[in-house]
């Protein structure tokens, strides 16, 4: 009469998630602009620029915002992130025009839902369908592992990945150590290249 409940089956500790390609990106626009989920499209790229978890792309509003003395940055409160610890990042000039392209008078959400609803919202069918159109099999939480990997490669490491991918241990940017160790040796090797001594 009841079904016991079935476990699902642990996840490999070094299966940190499937890297999207340039292809694959342009590839899931292209599926949200045929589909007509245009909105979709700046939370997508969002996403990629800044690594924030869906939760918090969903959720942001205004009062994340904040100006100062550098810039602006986005603040979240411990409550909101998942490592129960406030989260601050830095906005670069494009994530600005973008979050400006989105704000609405009559919403205190930057990203409007579907038929503009007042915010996002889940949009889990939404997407399932992007991927099945752009032919792409990857969770939305790959775009947040794709920036990481990103950052990695771009020279970022240690602390300074770990604060702005908002992670609780720093040993989860560790598993990102191969792609920092190819930079580091792309960089030496360009260097050998420029040098006047030849072996």
């Amino acid at each position: 009469d009841n079904c016991p409940k079935i476990k699902k089956l642990p996840t490999p500790k070094d299966n940190i998630g499937y890297r999207l390609t340039p292809e694959d990106k342009e590839n899931l626009i292209k599926a949200m602009q045929e589909l007509g989920y245009d909105f979709l499209i700046d939370p997508f790229i969002f996403a990629f620029m800044t690594g924030l978890r869906k939760a918090n792309v969903i959720g942001l509003k205004k009062s994340h915002i904040l100006d100062t003395i550098h810039g602006k940055r986005l603040l979240f409160q411990a409550s909101e992130m998942k490592a129960n610890r406030t989260h601050s990042i830095p906005l670069t000039k494009s994530m600005v025009a973008l979050i400006k392209r989105n704000i609405t008078e009559d919403s205190e959400y930057i990203f409007r839902g579907y038929q503009g609803r007042e915010r996002l919202g889940d949009f889990k069918k939404s997407w399932n369908r992007v991927k099945a159109v752009a032919g792409v099999s990857c969770r939305w939480h790959d775009l947040r592992h794709t920036c990481a990997s990103e950052l990695a490669e771009s020279g970022m490491w240690g602390k300074q990945l770990k604060d702005a991918m908002a992670w609780s241990d720093i040993r989860m940017a560790e598993r990102y150590t191969h792609l920092y160790e190819v930079d580091q040796l792309n960089l030496l090797e360009r260097r050998e290249t420029c040098s006047s001594f030849h072996l």
